[in-house]
């Protein structure tokens, strides 16, 4: 095998007819791993031994050697990316050519603070600007470089409703008021539409003081200045 190329084993059984099933193993999946049809694919140089296993105890081997095959390249497969801040981006790159031995890259960005991107290359936008995005190969230092432009954070309508039913011992039943208006209220945010977004809305019913705050915390959490936040508390 060249690299990370694969083939296509082929186990048969003699006499013919006399079984079908059969179990794939290779010696060293670190070198060559093989899966459940036979297809048997390069991981890395060096050799390994590919065993099929039929019934009644019968196998057959087939010694396989993977050759280096040296990276000449990378590329993006995008022209460049914009996104919002705090929005997330998969950026998708291949090393070449596609059987390339070592499929490994490492990924920067320039200037710093515009944009995060982590080892699985999911970029995110921090703060509004412009930066470059930067691939490089392990194997030959190849690299290639994609613009990243990072506007500001769409602005979120979000909602805390919070209805408060439980009295003291001295009423005698619970009044359903509360509930009621938070219902009313979460259907009407519920059928807006606030430029082109919709209300994200929060419930709580009977919460504590220290569970209040929480739920606001929460419900609010890396909130921005353009961002619409509305908090509703009724207690009848």
């Amino acid at each position: 095998l060249e690299g990370r190329s694969s083939f296509q084993l082929t186990a048969s059984f003699s006499p013919e007819g006399t079984g079908s099933l059969v179990y794939w193993e290779s010696s060293d999946v670190g070198v060559a791993r093989v899966d459940a049809q036979g297809v048997v694919t390069g991981r890395s140089p060096g050799e390994a031994v590919v065993t099929a296993y039929g019934a009644c105890g019968v196998s057959a081997q087939c010694r396989v050697e993977v050759r280096h095959v040296p990276a000449t390249g990378v590329r993006l497969l995008a022209a460049g990316v914009t996104l919002n801040v705090g929005d997330d981006a998969a950026i998708e790159c291949a090393v070449l050519p596609e059987n390339a031995s070592d499929p490994r890259v490492e990924f920067s960005i320039a200037p710093g603070g515009v944009a995060e991107i982590n080892r699985r290359g999911v970029l995110r936008g921090v703060a509004e600007g412009e930066a470059v995005l930067t691939v490089r190969a392990r194997d030959g230092g190849w690299e290639a470089s994609i613009p990243v432009s990072v506007g500001p954070a769409p602005r979120r309508w979000r909602a805390l409703l919070v209805g408060e039913q439980g009295y003291a011992a001295t009423v005698a039943a619970v009044r359903t008021g509360s509930a009621n208006s938070v219902a009313a209220i979460r259907s009407m945010l519920g059928a807006l539409s606030m430029d082109g977004a919709r209300w994200q809305v929060n419930t709580r019913l009977d919460a504590s003081r220290d569970g209040v705050l929480a739920a606001i915390g929460e419900a609010f959490a890396g909130a921005s200045e353009g961002d619409m936040n509305l908090f509703y508390i009724t207690c009848h």
